[in-house]
């Protein structure tokens, strides 16, 4: 846990302890893309690299390209339609920034609204709901550089480290919904 937390810098997101993965949400949330993405599993509580996690360890060309192919991340067919809208803003360049708190409307609930998906409890949609929609894929496009992790805190990024995620997020958006880029 600890080691996970540091490698992917988590205590920068996170002000938890990182003793057990019901103390640290980030930590869960990474372990449980990477078994979605195939390249881990847990045997015994314990969480291993699968032989395909081994065999793209060192290609990181290869990774990204599978990366791609299992985007976006559902458990849910609500996250298989919010996960392909995020993915379409992506690769079309638009802002994509959720900020903290915000429970106004954005393009993404507006598109699902359009679609007929309503919150049981609210019967709409706003930004922290489909921001929950799209949890697994957001993180899984944080933690390859495509997406900011800071959308709690606008502005934190420079323009040049923003710019350079925007372009790779167009990247694999694109290359996940089929596109070459």
């Amino acid at each position: 846990m600890k080691a996970i937390a540091e490698r992917l810098n988590l205590a920068a997101e996170w002000h938890g302890t990182f003793s057990r993965e019901s103390n640290a949400r980030p930590v869960l949330v990474f372990r449980e893309s990477i078994s979605r993405l195939g390249l881990s599993r847990t045997v015994k509580g314990v969480v291993q690299t699968t032989a395909l996690g081994r065999k793209l360890v060192d290609r990181p060309l290869d990774l990204w390209r599978h990366i791609a192919g299992k985007l976006p991340i559902v458990t849910h067919p609500s996250e298989q339609i919010a996960g392909s809208l995020l993915l379409l803003q992506l690769a079309a360049g638009a802002d994509t920034d959720v900020p903290f708190g915000d429970h106004s409307p954005d393009l993404l609930a507006e598109a699902m609204l359009e679609l007929g998906w309503r919150a049981a409890d609210t019967g709409t949609l706003d930004r922290q709901d489909t921001r929950a929609m799209t949890r697994a894929t957001r993180d899984v496009l944080i933690r390859v550089g495509a997406m900011p992790r800071d959308y709690y805190r606008p502005g934190a990024l420079g323009e040049d480290e923003r710019d350079l995620m925007r372009r790779r997020g167009i990247l694999l958006a694109r290359q996940a919904l089929g596109h070459r880029a």
